[in-house]
């Protein structure tokens, strides 16, 4: 999934308004205050839980919207 449908998502299910791009300086800025990587957020990253796939883990919610309405209530 992409940060876009992620971040689209979120906000439907918060019922907040759209809200602009941050440009990459401040992300840059943002991720140096917390001493977090800034490509997290500019580039992302393909995670596949490959290790509880293997152990055949079983996932409570397995799409977006339902997992973010029950962290939402």
């Amino acid at each position: 999934m992409t940060n876009r449908t992620f971040m689209t998502t979120l906000r439907q299910i918060l019922k907040r308004p759209w809200s602009p791009r941050v440009p990459a300086p401040l992300v840059h800025l943002g991720a140096w205050l917390i001493n977090s990587d800034p490509n997290i957020a500019l580039t992302g990253r393909r995670a596949v839980p490959t290790n509880l796939e293997a152990l055949e883990y079983s996932f409570q919610y397995t799409d977006l919207n339902t997992a973010l309405h029950n962290l939402n209530t």
